[in-house]
């Protein structure tokens, strides 16, 4: 996530928190701590919901860098070692040797398939 992206989603947030509690009755939002209990409700959904959309990124091979890049090879089996360059493997000369032995993995052995 980018540094400034951080504020934005905190308004978000408070943005949808605040949608939320309008479909509440007039009654209840005069009650200031079935508020404060519904606020803090709607902040966990909140949280988890932008935790969720945040997942294809964090597990996306194409995004992958880093230590991120090693996670995902060790869930396949492989390490850095495995590629061709070794332990001196780059992000990228890695990504690479991943998305192969995946494509490897999917082809059958025939011409066109893969």
């Amino acid at each position: 996530m980018e540094a400034g992206s951080a504020p934005l989603q905190c308004v978000a947030s408070i943005l949808l928190i605040d949608e939320y509690l309008a479909l509440f009755s007039g009654a209840n939002l005069e009650r200031a701590r079935f508020v404060a209990l519904a606020t803090a409700v709607l902040r966990q959904v909140t949280d988890l919901m932008a935790l969720v959309q945040g997942m294809p990124e964090a597990y996306s091979l194409p995004c992958a860098v880093g230590s991120q890049l090693d996670c995902l090879a060790a869930t396949l089996g492989l390490t850095r070692v495995d590629s061709p360059q070794g332990a001196a493997a780059t992000d990228a000369e890695f990504q690479a040797f991943i998305q192969d032995k995946l494509a490897l993995w999917r082809t059958d052995g025939t011409n066109g398939s893969s």
